[in-house]
């Protein structure tokens, strides 16, 4: 899977947020149904069916710190945002993309 990875963490969250105000703007204009009166609330969609379902998030992804400082989140595939293009879902969003791998975050403790 591909990341973006910032320096900072507000770097990160200003990228998420973009995203989610990205697909906030396609959803409004193409399917209202999909989104809470106040516009504050976004359906979600099941993945295997691309349907509505009955709950909401306000978020993308919840950014997390690497051992090396960064931060990062996954980055939208076309496969997350459909129908969404993913052209409109990352606009704006200015990362640098990296493979994911198991040496960014501590070993897990074995109890």
């Amino acid at each position: 899977m591909i990341y973006y990875v910032f320096d900072t963490e507000p770097e990160a969250l200003s990228a998420e947020s973009t995203i989610v105000n990205n697909i906030k703007s396609w959803v409004q204009q193409y399917s209202p149904d999909a989104i809470t009166e106040d516009g504050q609330k976004l359906k979600g969609r099941n993945a295997k069916t691309g349907e509505l379902t009955n709950v909401y998030t306000t978020r993308w992804a919840i950014p997390v710190e690497r051992l090396d400082g960064k931060w990062v989140f996954q980055k939208p595939r076309e496969s997350d945002t459909t129908p969404i293009p993913i052209s409109q879902v990352i606009l704006n969003i200015v990362a640098t993309e990296e493979e994911y791998s198991d040496t960014w975050f501590p070993e897990p403790e074995i109890l």
